[in-house]
């Protein structure tokens, strides 16, 4: 068997919200799950709704309800803090329910044609997987706390309309300009990136192929001026002097031959 649970919020034939403050008993209302309910309590046991049946019905659920009923009513909400030079939310009509996309928020309101949207949470609250869809949807999200003290409807209201604490943004859109500018910085970036990189890696190969040419024209010099030495009276023995210099030795004719860069030296 389920539990009879005391409710601070029941609903009459119409969908309109009472609490225990506006409700008359002896009259059967409605539970957010459906089954009928009736208000009850005395000098020993305060007011609240009782179902006539027990039931899976729970607490959070019929707060939940309450929440969305009272902002459908108001379309209005205090945001946390200043978004867009706006403090205050009023809406030209809302939503609840409604399915976006691959995802349903709990309500919409609705300023022009700009849509927001407005989550209810106690124990559950946006996942990841939701906000990828908010995100990718790029609309204006803003999740409320449900106070666990709340009581009546005016308890609500001054949540909604009068409270800036247990808010919190979620999502602010972005204009569809501004990230379309963004994204043209991007490409025009990486182009200019990518033309940077190739001059530079251009360049490096220029110097590298001087540096070749310059290094193949002084070993060539550096071959023929020891070929011809070698083909005389001199005998290298691959050996440098101090100042770098080579030097060229025939031990039988007592001669030796200093290389460096600028002449030829040969002594006897």
């Amino acid at each position: 068997m389920g539990k009879t649970f005391k409710i601070p919020f029941a609903f009459d034939k119409t969908g309109k919200l009472f609490d225990c403050n506006t409700a008359i008993k002896g009259i059967d209302y409605f539970c957010q799950c459906g089954d009928i309910v009736r208000i009850r309590g005395g000098e020993v046991m305060s007011d609240h709704f009782y179902h006539i049946n027990e039931t899976e019905c729970s607490n959070e659920s019929a707060i939940h309800k309450a929440y969305k009923s009272v902002f459908l009513q108001q379309k209005r909400i205090l945001l946390p803090d200043i978004c867009n030079g706006k403090e205050m939310l009023e809406f030209d009509s809302v939503e609840l329910e409604k399915k976006i996309n691959d995802f349903q928020p709990d309500a919409i309101g609705y300023i022009g044609n700009d849509k927001y949207l407005i989550e209810f949470a106690k124990t559950s609250y946006i996942g990841e997987n939701k906000l990828k869809k908010i995100k990718r949807a790029n609309l204006f999200c803003l999740e409320i706390s449900i106070l666990s003290d709340i009581k009546t409807i005016q308890d609500i209201e001054n949540h909604l309309t009068v409270l800036k604490y247990y808010k919190e943004f979620i999502h602010v859109p972005t204009f569809r300009e501004f990230e379309d500018f963004k994204e043209k910085e991007r490409q025009a970036y990486i182009a200019l990136r990518i033309k940077h990189d190739e001059e530079i890696t251009a360049k490096d190969n220029e110097i590298k192929e001087l540096k070749r040419e310059l290094y193949s024209q002084k070993r060539d010099e550096d071959e023929e001026i020891i070929s011809s030495l070698e083909k005389g009276v001199y005998l290298t023995f691959n050996k440098f002097c101090k100042n770098g210099a080579k030097y060229f030795k025939n031990r039988d004719l007592n001669l030796i031959a200093f290389l460096n860069e600028k002449s030829i030296l040969v002594k006897l």
